[in-house]
Parts: structure tokens; sequence; C-alpha cells
């Protein structure tokens, strides 16, 4: 019989895998594993006696999307979305993320433009939008990405982290923005955790009802 490993139930001590690294995984490592939910553990049960003759874990496991034949990779549903982030010493205090059509500099303009000063200093990589943004922001320095965006390090330990929030804890979303949205708004309110929740209430009593009709899709 095979049961999912229960420490209570199941008699490890007198396993024997005829591995030494495998009997010791299961008496010693597996139940920890199995309370941080690195993996799941399931024994092979003799009906008669209870003890434990065989077992095996599945644990979770991340593939490289280029890993994957182009007819996968080109998923129709993907969205594009430009992120900034405001630096501060050596983190990172604010995160925005806004989905957008094109990476023209139309659409990064209006992003800025809402999000940060025209006179703040700003450093980009060389993607040809950002040079006729040149003129609307006068610290506007572009710099070279870098070999896998080396001169970039926070802005894409920021990327990797609001990726890793959505496979996750979402798996999949439709509407990317409000994931986004809630993500941004976590994430600039951490160090005031304390007030979070009361100041969400006050937005909420002073905002105009948000009617089912009115909510996308």
């Amino acid at each position: 019989m095979i049961e999912i490993l229960d420490k209570k139930k199941h008699n490890r001590k007198d396993f024997d895998g005829g591995n030494n690294l495998l009997t010791n995984y299961l008496k010693k490592q597996a139940n920890q594993d199995v309370k941080r939910k690195l993996s799941a553990c399931f024994v092979l049960v003799e009906n008669d006696t209870g003890q434990i003759k065989g077992y095996y874990t599945l644990s979770n496991r991340s593939i490289p999307l280029k890993k994957f034949p182009v007819k996968i990779r080109k998923n129709k549903n993907k969205k594009l979305v430009v992120v900034g982030i405001e630096k501060k010493k050596k983190g990172v205090s604010r995160l925005y993320a806004k989905v957008i059509p094109d990476a023209g500099s139309v659409s990064l303009c209006e992003f800025m433009k809402y999000h940060i000063n025209p006179s703040a200093n700003i450093k980009t990589d060389l993607w040809t939008g950002y040079k006729p943004l040149e003129k609307d922001f006068e610290n506007l320095v572009r710099i070279p990405s870098g070999k896998k965006g080396e001169n970039f390090p926070e802005m894409h330990r920021a990327i990797m982290n609001l990726k890793e929030w959505l496979r996750g804890m979402h798996h999949q979303v439709r509407d990317l923005q409000d994931y986004l949205d809630e993500y941004c708004y976590r994430f600039n309110r951490s160090f005031m955790k304390e007030g979070i929740f009361e100041n969400l209430m006050t937005r909420m009593v002073n905002t105009k009802p948000c009617y089912i009709k009115n909510i996308s899709n």
C-alpha cells in the first residue's frame, strides 16, 4: 500500500533502502522537507506488518523557457510590461510596473512621466525607445545593459521576484495589470505594514463605489 509519509504512523527506524543516502534521507530529512513544503514523500507499506518497503518523493522544479519548443514559447497571450524602480542606498525603495502596447518612446514616456520627476537622476539601457526621452528628462543616462544585465542587478532582481510571485502564487493570470498593481502596492508599503490595513480602509471609504459591471471582464 502506498501512503503519504506520516511520522506518527510510519516506523522509519527499521527501514533499509540498500543505500546509506537513501536510508538516511527517509529517516532524518524527508519529514523536514515535507514540513517546509519542499517535497511530498510517499512510502510503500507492507499491509500485514506495516513495514516500509520503499519510498519516493515529488518536488517542484522550474524549467527554463528556452528549453521548450518554439511553438510552445510563442504564447500569443504574452504581455509587454515596463518596470521602473527607485533606488535608495543599496536597495530598492519603490517599484512600478505597467502593461504597455509596445516598447516605443510614446508608451515609455507616458509611464515615466506618470511616475518619475523630470529632474530625477534616471539610468536606462540602450534601448532605442529611450533615446527621444532625453529631451523630457534632463538627467537621463543610457548605458549598456551588460552581460546578463550586470549593470542593472537591482532591476533584474526586482523583475525576477515579481515573476516568481506571479508564477508561484497565481500560476496564470488574465488581467495582468490588476496583479501588477497589487504587487507594487504591497512592495511600496512593505516598510509600513503596521498601518497598511488602516490606510487601505481609509482609501476605500473615501473612494466612490465600484460596481461589478464596471470591473474588467
